[in-house]
């Protein structure tokens, strides 16, 4: 089973994260100044993940597009979507050759 999941943080949200790591000294280690960089072509890279995204998703491996402004909404989807996986495959423990537990102690 494949479960491809992108974590999509919106604009504002990553604006907030990224502010907070300015405001608060216990995140400053986190900051980086290519991030505002980055920022800047918010669009050019929202188009790029939008085609990465569209030229990868197949019928059998589809990407799920999470929102990920709220971590405990991103946390539960992501379990939803693995628990849908884990259904499907049904995984078994294995059989154990030779093995009667009726007549098997341990001393």
């Amino acid at each position: 089973a494949i479960v491809k999941v992108f974590l999509h943080v919106s604009n504002e949200e990553q604006r907030r994260r990224l502010q907070a790591r300015v405001d608060d000294p216990t995140k400053r280690w986190k900051f980086k100044l290519s991030d505002l960089e980055a920022r800047a072509r918010w669009d050019d890279y929202h188009e790029q993940y939008d085609a990465a995204l569209r030229a990868t998703s197949t019928a059998l491996a589809p990407w799920y597009v999470v929102p990920s402004d709220r971590k405990w909404v991103r946390d539960h989807i992501v379990v939803g979507l693995v628990l849908d996986a884990l259904r499907t495959l049904d995984p078994q423990y294995p059989e154990a050759e030779g093995f009667d537990p009726n007549t098997m102690r341990v001393e």
